[in-house]
C-alpha cells in the first residue's frame, strides 16, 4: 500500500508541475501576475504537500493539518472556479478547459481527494483543525482586497474594490459560511472512515 501511494503521489505531483509550468511561463517567460492567483498558489501548496508526506517523516497530527490545509485550499479552487469564474472564459470565448486549466481545476482537487481518502489514516482531523485550514484562504482574501483597494486591481471579480464594500461584504461571509461547512464535511467524513476502519 505504501509503494502504490507514493506511485499516485508521484504521478499527481507530475502532472500537476506540468500544468503549473503551462499556466506560469509563456514562451519561457512568467506570465505577469500568475503568482497572484489562488488558483496557482493552491495548486503549488497541493505540489509541496504531496513532497512533504511522501519525504518529511511526521507524526499523524502533523499529516493531517498539512493535509487539511492543502486540501481546503485546492477545493476552493475547483468549487469556485467550476461554478463561478468557468463562465468569464466562456464568455470571453476563450477555451474553459484547457490541459493546465483542468488539471489545475478539477484533476488536482479529485485526484487530491482521493489520495486523502485512500492512503490517509482517517479519524484524526478535528473541528479545532478548521481555525488553522482558514488561517491561509482568510489571509489571501484581505491582501488581495487591500491589493485592490491600493492599486485598483484585483484578479477575481468578488474581491474588487470598485465593486463596493458590500458586494465584496456579502461575497466573503457566502465564502466564509461555504469554507467552514466544506471543512465540517471533510472532518465527518474522516470520522466515519475512521470508525469503518477500527472496525475491520
Amino acid at each position: 500500500m505504501k509503494s502504490l501511494s507514493i506511485f499516485y503521489k508521484g504521478m499527481l505531483f507530475s502532472i500537476i508541475i506540468v500544468a503549473l509550468y503551462s499556466e506560469i511561463f509563456v514562451n519561457g517567460t512568467i506570465v505577469k501576475g500568475a503568482f497572484l492567483y489562488f488558483t496557482i498558489q493552491s495548486n503549488i501548496l497541493v505540489a509541496l504537500c504531496l513532497l512533504a508526506l511522501v519525504f518529511i517523516p511526521m507524526k499523524e497530527r502533523g499529516k493531517c493539518l498539512t493535509r487539511g490545509v492543502s486540501l481546503l485550499a485546492i477545493i476552493i479552487t475547483g468549487l469556485v472556479y467550476n461554478f463561478l469564474l468557468h463562465q468569464i472564459f466562456s464568455d470571453w470565448g476563450t477555451a474553459v478547459y484547457t490541459f493546465s486549466r483542468t488539471v489545475t481545476h478539477v484533476i488536482a482537487p479529485v485526484g487530491f481527494i482521493v489520495d486523502w481518502l485512500v492512503f490517509d489514516k482517517h479519524g484524526i482531523m478535528k473541528p479545532k483543525d478548521i481555525l488553522i485550514w482558514l488561517i491561509y484562504p482568510l489571509v489571501y482574501y484581505l491582501i488581495m482586497f487591500y491589493m485592490s483597494y491600493r492599486y485598483g486591481f484585483s484578479v477575481y471579480f468578488f474581491i474588487n474594490y470598485n465593486s463596493g464594500y458590500r458586494s465584496i461584504l456579502q461575497w466573503f461571509c457566502f465564502f466564509l459560511v461555504a469554507v467552514v461547512l466544506i471543512s465540517f464535511i471533510f472532518i465527518g467524513i474522516d470520522l466515519v472512515i475512521g470508525r469503518i476502519a477500527k472496525r475491520r
